[in-house]
């Protein structure tokens, strides 16, 4: 799969803009602060029909009301066509082939896509929600039944927090509601614990050989998955938290406080993992998660490189580009120094194409 051609119109620092690809690696040049991010942006945009950095409403160039992408894929000899649309205060629209989805969950995993950017370090470093969305992303891309289960286990928790706040100065809750919300999260949670617990296992002798080549020595990984779940059910924990949950106004425990437990040689990343030992973890934890995703769905994903380069040596830059050429069909790297890449293309014989942008 490749994206073959894109067209941008009011996106971002973009009035009018379109350019082609090729199918191997593109290399986006330029100063900081000509779009070189949000080009590839736009891309994540036709892949997951949303920004991976900001809402619509930022999306807008400056004093414009709506925004259009476009872009051309040939997936396994099958040209697909995406376009999307958003008006202001209006619906926006993605359109497959001509045809408008009617639910825009419908269309996450029909382009698979991976993107590693320099604030990935976060996902050692911050809380848990970042090593959630992680999980999100990619289960989301290949299993249909787990995004449907978290969509409704978010909405069923949004308005259980909501009946929370509501009752948390009223001496009498509705039960029933209270009942039938605490079921609909029990039902979704089961999928969702199932889903990421598979993976976590799964995932982590991808992670182990990954970070072997980009490091070019093994040390032993470890991603553990931390869930309330593991010897409870939802129901139990939601009946026998609920004085807490009332007193705190809102749910305090389930699986939207899962976590990733990331560990180097036994002991955590985040409090003894140096600052490379970190870097390189993420990177091969990113790169596993998108080949697992190829694994899965027969499709080798895109792959976006945002401005990754600058504090990896030669060494690594080298072992990475070899890694992702032998692991992705399509790959988009983004410098703002393209010699040292162009250079390694060039010696290594690999296809490419050069994108300058200008202000």
């Amino acid at each position: 799969m490749y994206l073959k051609n894109i067209s941008l119109h009011n996106f971002k620092n973009y009035l009018h803009y379109n350019t082609d690809f090729v199918a191997h690696f593109n290399l986006i040049c330029g100063l900081n602060g000509v779009g070189k991010t949000n080009l590839l942006d736009a891309i994540y945009y036709l892949s997951f029909g949303k920004s991976a950095f900001v809402s619509d409403n930022a999306l807008a160039k400056w004093e414009s009301s709506f925004f259009r992408v476009e872009g051309n894929f040939l997936r396994q000899d099958e040209p697909i066509e995406i376009v999307v649309k958003w008006v202001n205060n209006q619906r926006k629209e993605i359109i497959k082939n001509g045809l408008s989805y009617d639910r825009f969950s419908e269309h996450v995993g029909e382009l698979p896509l991976s993107l590693i950017a320099p604030n990935d370090i976060d996902m050692v470093q911050g809380g848990g929600e970042n090593r959630r969305k992680l999980m999100d992303m990619h289960l989301s891309q290949i299993e249909p039944d787990y995004l449907q289960a978290l969509l409704r286990y978010n909405r069923a928790l949004l308005q259980r927090n909501t009946m929370l706040k509501q009752y948390q100065d009223v001496p009498k809750v509705d039960l029933n509601l209270l009942q039938a919300y605490d079921f609909e999260l029990h039902q979704q949670a089961h999928i969702i614990f199932e889903k990421r617990k598979t993976l976590s296992a799964e995932i982590v002798p991808l992670v182990n050989d990954f970070y072997a080549q980009l490091s070019q020595g093994r040390e032993d990984i470890g991603i553990r998955y931390s869930s309330a779940l593991t010897n409870r059910q939802l129901l139990d924990i939601l009946v026998y938290n609920l004085p807490y949950d009332r007193q705190m106004a809102r749910t305090t425990e389930g699986t939207h406080r899962d976590d990733w437990e990331l560990e180097l040689k036994g002991m955590s990343l985040k409090k003894f993992g140096s600052q490379g030992q970190q870097k390189s973890f993420v990177l091969a934890l990113k790169l596993a998660l998108a080949q697992y995703v190829s694994q899965k769905k027969g499709i080798k994903p895109l792959l976006l490189l945002d401005d990754i380069f600058d504090k990896l040596d030669n060494l690594r830059i080298e072992a990475l580009i070899e890694l992702v050429q032998a692991h992705f069909s399509q790959v988009f790297i983004t410098d703002t120094q393209p010699e040292r890449l162009t250079s390694l293309f060039k010696q290594k014989k690999i296809d490419f194409k050069l994108i300058h942008l200008e202000e």
